[in-house]
């Protein structure tokens, strides 16, 4: 009898053990492809050829690293004007500050103008 019970514990707490759902299943195969479909679970737990395929994935890969280094190239391009309007927008106000002088001596001038001119008469 406790022979019996034994065999009915161990088996029981065997199968509990081996029952456990995996956290993070994978499968190790011996081999690589490079083409060919995917293979996918289907919803009747059967397995199924997919519509994606090895090749698309990996063009999907390169275009991705392709898009990261144009928007790399866009955005030091983007700086780059940035920039350049920065220093454009600072020669215009000092070329402002020059014009405003230039206004000042040419008032100041025109006033010595009009003083002399009211002097000789």
């Amino acid at each position: 009898m406790k022979k019996l019970f034994l065999t009915i514990t161990i088996s029981f707490f065997s199968i509990i053990v081996f029952a456990q759902e995996l956290k993070d299943p994978t499968f190790r195969a011996p081999f690589t492809e490079s083409r060919g479909n995917f293979l996918v679970l289907t919803s009747f737990d059967k397995i199924g050829k997919s519509d994606i395929t090895i090749d698309y994935v990996k063009d999907m890969r390169q275009e991705l690293s392709d898009s990261k280094k144009r928007i790399t190239e866009q955005e030091k391009q983007l700086k780059d004007a940035a920039k350049t309007i920065s220093d454009q927008q600072k020669q215009l106000n000092e070329q402002k500050r020059e014009l405003d002088e230039l206004k000042k001596s040419l008032n100041q001038l025109i006033r010595q103008v009009e003083d002399l001119q009211r002097k000789v008469k």
